[in-house]
């Protein structure tokens, strides 16, 4: 890779850098993985810098890199349950006692653990979209899907949501802006 190049991807990394942490973190929730899984997605966009065709932007490529790398990760390595566990422990131990910085942690938590019990399919949209704000066009170039398909996962995603919500009794969830971010 040329000087030139290296200081092009070197500002990628910075610019974007912690978007797709906070992507892996509301994917994986184990805080000791995270930092190990951002840089091997940024290794591997690195390797593939020279690839890049620049059909989509960078934000775009890097989450579409991120997306495919946790969804090998999850096929060799994790159990579902082990990750819920682990992440309810987690937050747990960062609750502190003032009451407002409080409610919120336990709402943010409430909310990771209704996007846990939708199907992934699901969940990928909603971390997406609403998470970190990509657009139903990146969104899909992101997941490999038409647009027409992500608007429909959407939908479907917020209903499901809304579901395991309210059957979990879930707090008031109109009136706050992006709780779970």
């Amino acid at each position: 890779m040329k000087p030139a190049d290296e200081q092009a991807f070197y500002e990628i990394y910075n610019a974007y850098y912690q978007d797709v942490y906070r992507y892996v973190f509301h994917t994986v929730k184990q805080r000791a993985d995270v930092e190990d899984l951002v840089q091997e997605i940024f290794l591997q966009a690195y390797r593939s810098f020279m690839k890049f065709r620049g059909e989509s932007g960078y934000r775009t490529w890097l989450f579409s890199i991120a997306h495919n790398h946790l969804n090998s990760m999850w096929r060799k390595l994790f159990r579902r349950k082990q990750i819920h566990e682990q992440y309810e422990r987690d937050v747990r131990s960062e609750l502190t006692e003032d009451d407002g910085e409080w409610k919120r942690m336990l709402l943010q938590q409430e909310l990771r653990e209704a996007l846990l019990q939708i199907p992934d399919h699901y969940r990928d949209v909603v971390v997406l979209r609403y998470l970190h704000d990509f657009h139903v066009g990146d969104a899909a170039v992101i997941l490999g899907m038409t647009e027409a398909k992500v608007r429909m996962l959407t939908h479907r995603a917020i209903l499901k949501l809304r579901d395991v919500w309210e059957r979990e009794g879930g707090g008031e969830l109109y009136g706050r802006a992006n709780p779970i971010a």
